[in-house]
């Protein structure tokens, strides 16, 4: 039996019993709402049961199904060589090239409102390849190349970012999420507008089902795939 799960960012430790907050996984599955490997928060307790969200947004009681590994939250794996950093709970991997907008570089300037070892965020590359950044006091500047200690960059997507960032897997959706319409949807039923922000109340295996999508819809809401949509804000930010 597994006794330490790791992820791009995440590292989960095996726990003899489960707390709020813990999380279980399924070695083997006989129902279609859960998937083997897959690791579920515990939301509640119900009699001494855990209680988690399965794959259809719904309540899953575990006291039929209690043949299951728990797991604790551990910590980030950014590592303390230097080789990755920690930013928002995700990991960046220390690079070599070129810099890219969005990467982090570590400063070597001690003057300038700069600090030597802090991280900058990479606002814009400038055509000399140099980074744009904001210093210590919120004030737009700029680090050469050679003024650049290190630079981390995530391999995060976009999307990918809009999950992990909340602690979430990727794709993980729940009843009172809201999220964002990314791209013109598979579905092509004409009623999701890119850019868009719904709220879902239905979870299935490939996607997920919107309230409200647009004024051009007065019905109650539509289907979406997973794929077309990124997380905004997790419905437990929003309790």
């Amino acid at each position: 039996m597994t006794t330490q799960i790791e992820t791009k960012i995440m590292v989960y430790i095996k726990v003899d019993v489960p707390k709020i907050g813990d999380y279980i996984m399924y070695e083997e599955v006989t129902r279609n709402y859960l998937t083997s490997g897959k690791l579920y928060k515990v939301v509640e307790f119900f009699e001494g049961d855990a209680v988690i969200k399965d794959d259809d947004g719904d309540e899953f009681f575990t006291w039929n199904d209690d043949n299951y590994t728990a797991y604790q939250l551990l910590k980030s794996t950014a590592q303390p060589d230097g080789s990755s950093i920690e930013v928002d709970g995700l990991r960046y991997d220390k690079v070599e090239g070129a810099l890219e907008v969005g990467d982090y570089v570590i400063s070597n300037v001690p003057h300038r409102d700069l600090t030597v070892g802090k991280k900058y965020k990479v606002l814009s590359v400038d055509s000399d390849g140099d980074a744009n950044i904001k210093d210590d006091v919120n004030i737009s500047n700029h680090l050469r190349l050679r003024e650049i200690k290190a630079v981390y960059r995530c391999n995060f997507s976009e999307r990918e970012k809009s999950f992990v960032k909340f602690g979430r897997e990727v794709d993980e959706f729940k009843i009172g999420d809201f999220v964002q319409i990314i791209r013109k949807p598979n579905n092509v039923n004409g009623y999701n507008v890119v850019g868009s922000i719904h709220e879902v109340d239905a979870v299935r295996t490939s996607c997920v089902h919107l309230k409200h999508v647009t004024p051009r819809h007065n019905g109650g809401g539509t289907y979406t795939l997973r794929s077309d949509i990124k997380l905004v804000a997790p419905v437990e930010r929003l309790s």
